[in-house]
């Protein structure tokens, strides 16, 4: 139950900081904060229907691979030379 209070309170965190952004109209950190929100939501619903939940570091990583294995290996290669 620690993880689901810790989730919660990401999530009330992640509200705060979309209410108070969308106020001052700077949208970068609020599409972040949104993004807190939702795996936030997502993963306490799992937790309640007693789904095997991966690790959202995993999410994180498979949402970034993509994007950022590219210039890793970019800058591998650069550095190797």
């Amino acid at each position: 139950m620690p993880s689901v209070m810790i989730v919660l309170a990401a999530a009330l965190w992640g509200t705060a900081i979309v209410r108070h952004r969308m106020k001052l109209k700077q949208v970068r950190e609020s599409v972040w904060a949104i993004a807190v929100l939702v795996m936030g939501v997502v993963y306490c619903l799992c937790l309640l229907k007693q789904v095997n939940v991966p690790n959202p570091v995993d999410w994180i990583t498979a949402l970034y691979e993509p994007l950022c294995k590219p210039i890793i290996d970019w800058v591998m290669e650069g550095s190797s030379e």
